[in-house]
């Protein structure tokens, strides 16, 4: 049975995932890279104190993309959530049960207020933020687990072994579910093979340099929402293509 986060509490300190928060707070010091503030993670992981009252919390809605208004706020609870209430051995988001996705859900509609006759709606575009958001986290999570694998001084590198990872887990995934998401999935050939072709696809050359997005979490429509906020006017597609990319030569 999955124990549900405190609706109207963040997720710091909640006992939610079958874990308590606390517990993982006094994990082993090697492990703390997840837990602390870093450049490559935009906000804090952890949520505010939500009221209990609905009225003081914040709304949210389903606009005409089919994306959540205040997608910055959406994408941070939804990190946090995946983290907060990781219980399995989950290395993307089609791993994670429905009752662990139920509850994840619930913990997300008590964090904000949705209009009530669009909740089958907001349930899919949530489960579709949920997908796209799963891969970035586990990426980060690898990412994490080198930095604290290369200062034991361990030879690993994203590229190779990932075995030599196993004693470098990140906080918030317990020591048997990360032990059997490398074993099972991130060391073998096909899943090396789909990395490999994600990262030539992301390094795709255009006109002779790569093509970097620096656009952060949130998507393009809400950076050119704010772009035109701050001009006053219309952005041309120049214009914001060339905000959102930088050129480096190859």
């Amino acid at each position: 049975m999955v124990q549900r986060g405190a609706r109207g509490g963040g997720c710091s300190g909640s006992h939610i995932g079958g874990r308590d928060a606390g517990d993982r707070n006094a994990s082993e010091s090697h492990n703390d890279a997840e837990s602390q503030p870093s450049s490559s993670v935009r906000g804090s992981n952890i949520l505010e104190q939500v009221p209990s009252n609905p009225s003081k919390r914040k709304f949210i809605e389903v606009d005409s993309k089919k994306e959540f208004t205040d997608q910055i706020s959406v994408i941070r609870a939804i990190t946090c959530i995946l983290k907060t209430m990781f219980d399995g051995p989950w290395t993307s988001w089609k791993k994670v049960d429905k009752e662990h996705r139920d509850a994840m859900w619930e913990h997300f509609k008590g964090l904000y207020v949705l209009p009530e006759e669009t909740d089958v709606l907001a349930r899919k575009v949530w489960e579709d933020c949920m997908k796209k958001r799963f891969p970035d986290v586990m990426r980060r999570a690898r990412e994490a687990s080198l930095k604290l694998a290369k200062a034991a001084n361990a030879n690993a590198s994203l590229e190779g072994d990932l075995n030599l990872l196993k004693d470098y887990r990140p906080n918030w995934i317990k020591k048997e579910y990360w032990e059997k998401m490398i074993n099972e999935v991130w060391t073998t050939s096909k899943w090396k093979r789909l990395s490999q072709s994600g990262k030539n696809n992301r390094n795709k050359l255009e006109d002779g340099s790569v093509s970097k997005h620096t656009g952060g979490s949130i998507s393009i429509r809400q950076h050119k929402k704010r772009m035109q906020a701050m001009l006053k006017r219309p952005l041309t597609g120049v214009e914001l293509y060339a905000r959102l990319h930088t050129k480096r030569s190859t």
